[in-house]
């Protein structure tokens, strides 16, 4: 039976579809699709250059991972949309001591702050471990060490919860906002998990977004490494000739370096007196509003952008403002493809280490004379 949620602030209505399951695991829970960590057997390591916008939530700052850019079909129920079993993260390895990692990573892991931010919550001296001040670079237990930032433990969830928002215009991609706009979370009721967005919408931008506790996730689906194709339907000003489509497929020079798009191509017009252009573009980069600067520097601006697709997940049979949990079959190959950019990413990060420094040029000698 289909239950819907609504956000209790009008004038957006968000509705959450669950599609009925023909039996109800044990432990099962409204609070969205929740599923066991799978973790390969060595973990590598992200870039540290994750940007995220910071957040307050329950006194603490809490950030969206990721800078992103900014019809309906029903479908059949079915075994595999039954949301995922409740299940609690497994135990570490049992021993004096759990696994150590670098408190940069456990407070993305903890949805805190992404990598970067954490280093600069470590150098104003908000982490402590054990009632000591944390130092850049020190690494610590997260099962075992007492981790707080301001004050305040934190821990990692033992539940994993993952969610679409078919996200509305005029909504901000934020956990809370400082000019108490609407933002995504508003939009979502009824679920315990402290979520927070994975990459973000710009507030005039509509489309998919995946909302989660799980910060390796978040971080592996949203590095500019990670090559994650997100796909958006765009409204350009003016009528965009197929030379101008072929030069995103090519590429061209942003002020922050190059960019292209995967694919991209131009949209039937229903009205041929139309003095807009309708595109698809496909991009596997979240840079700051990167396809709205591409548009710009072909002399077309976006006028709407809506995002239809993001790695293995589309908005099908979804309406703007509906929200609803992942199943299972959406959530495996979701992780997949997260461990796989972050695999990209962590070569990524051995290239640039590996390659050789750029000669420095000599001073001409001082002529003395």
């Amino acid at each position: 039976m289909s239950e819907r949620r609504t956000s209790s602030r009008p004038p957006i209505r968000a509705r959450a579809t669950e599609r009925p399951a023909t039996a109800a695991p044990s432990g099962s829970t409204r609070s969205g699709i929740v599923f066991r960590r799978l973790r390969p057997e060595v973990e590598p390591e992200l870039d540290d250059s994750l940007d995220g916008e910071d957040l307050d939530l329950d006194g603490l700052e809490i950030e969206s991972f990721g800078d992103d850019d900014d019809e309906d079909d029903g479908a059949a129920p079915d075994e595999q949309d039954a949301p995922a079993p409740r299940t609690p993260r497994p135990p570490r390895a049992a021993g004096p001591r759990g696994t150590v990692e670098r408190l940069q990573k456990i407070l993305a892991r903890a949805g805190i702050a992404s990598r970067r931010n954490a280093e600069a919550y470590l150098r104003a001296g908000r982490v402590t471990v054990n009632g000591q001040l944390a130092a850049l670079g020190q690494s610590a237990d997260p099962d075992n060490d007492h981790i707080a930032v301001d004050g305040r433990r934190i821990r990692l969830p033992r539940v994993l919860t993952y969610i679409i928002l078919y996200k509305p215009e005029g909504v901000v991609t934020t956990a809370s906002d400082e000019y108490n706009r609407r933002n995504v979370l508003d939009l979502i009721q009824g679920v315990d998990a402290r979520l927070f967005p994975v990459g973000r919408l710009d507030l005039d931008a509509e489309g998919l977004l995946i909302l989660t506790n799980d910060g390796d996730l978040a971080a592996g689906l949203t590095h500019p490494a990670g090559e994650v194709p997100k796909t958006y339907r765009v409204k350009a000003r003016g009528l965009v000739p197929e030379i101008a489509v072929d030069q995103l497929r090519r590429g061209l020079t942003l002020e922050d370096g190059p960019a292209r798009a995967f694919s991209a191509r131009r949209l039937p017009s229903r009205d041929p007196r139309a003095d807009n252009t309708w595109l698809e573009l496909t991009v596997t980069e979240g840079r700051n509003h990167l396809v709205k600067r591409m548009l710009d520097a072909i002399g077309y601006p976006v006028l709407r952008l809506r995002r239809i697709a993001f790695a293995n997940l589309t908005l099908e049979g979804m309406r703007v403002g509906e929200w609803r949990n992942l199943r299972r079959d959406e959530v495996r190959p979701l992780i997949a493809i997260a461990r796989n950019a972050a695999r990209r990413t962590a070569q990524a990060r051995a290239q640039r280490r590996a390659a050789p420094a750029p000669e420095k040029k000599s001073a001409p000698p001082k002529n003395n004379a």
